[in-house]
C-alpha cells in the first residue's frame, strides 16, 4: 500500500481484538512499569517465532508499546517483523494466520494489554524500529 500511495508512511492491521471501540493517545512516559510491560511482551513475541519455527524467516521483530487506548489505562502492542539483509531497505515479513492467532491471544492475556497491530510496511518508507 505505502509503494503505491506516496502519502501514507506506515500501514498497521488490528489484530485483535475486533470490533474495537475509539481508541484516543493517552500520555506515555518512560516508567518502570511501562518497560516490564513491554519486556513481558517482547518475550511472548519472541517464544511464539521460535514455538512456530520462524527465527530463521524474520531478521528482526521489534515489539512496540504504544500509548493508545480506548479506556486511558490500558495500552496497545505494534509488531513489526521484517526481513532484510542490510537493514537499509527491509519488507515486511508477512506470518502465518496461526502464528498472528497464538500470538495475539497470548499478548491480549497479558494485563495491561488491550489491543495487538500487525504493521505491514516496507521501509522505505517506514522505519524499522519506529523510531
Amino acid at each position: 500500500m505505502t509503494n503505491n500511495f506516496p502519502s501514507i508512511n506506515r500501514v498497521i492491521y488490528l489484530l485483535g481484538p475486533t470490533p474495537r471501540p475509539q481508541q484516543n493517545l493517552k500520555a506515555g512516559y518512560l516508567t518502570r512499569d511501562r518497560l516490564d510491560l513491554l519486556r513481558r511482551a517482547d518475550a511472548i513475541s519472541m517464544e511464539a517465532l521460535e514455538r512456530h519455527g520462524l527465527m530463521e524467516e524474520v531478521t528482526q521483530m521489534p515489539t512496540v508499546l504504544l500509548p493508545l487506548s480506548s479506556d486511558g489505562v490500558q495500552e496497545s502492542v505494534v509488531l513489526r517483523p521484517i526481513a532484510t539483509s542490510d537493514f537499509m531497505t527491509a519488507r515486511f515479513c508477512p506470518l502465518p494466520q496461526a502464528f498472528l492467532d497464538d500470538v495475539c491471544e497470548r499478548l491480549l492475556a497479558l494485563a495491561g494489554i488491550e489491543a495487538v497491530f500487525y504493521d505491514i510496511t516496507h521501509k522505505p518508507p517506514g522505519t524499522v524500529e519506529w523510531e
